[in-house]
């Protein structure tokens, strides 16, 4: 059993897949979004791997049970 979407359809898949996806023309492009969206990294963190949500998480390389503080004032950046 397929699916089938209009030209011009477009979704958003949650995670774990976190893919954006539009049809155009007969073909589906495909892109990752969130933790899918490329490679990141932040100097001193890891990245967790979170299977229950998009969003890029990361903890203190050295102690995985703290934040990341570079990620957070990353983050908090953004949001200004």
């Amino acid at each position: 059993m397929g699916l089938t979407f209009e030209s011009g359809a477009s979704f958003k898949a949650p995670a774990p897949h976190c893919v954006k996806c539009k049809c155009s023309g007969g073909v589906l492009n495909c892109c990752g979004y969130g933790k899918n969206g490329g490679v990141a990294s932040v100097a001193g963190c890891m990245q967790l791997d979170d299977h229950s949500t998009c969003d890029l998480q990361f903890v203190d390389s050295m102690d995985e049970t703290q934040p990341c503080a570079a990620w957070v004032r990353i983050r908090s950046m953004k949001d200004e």
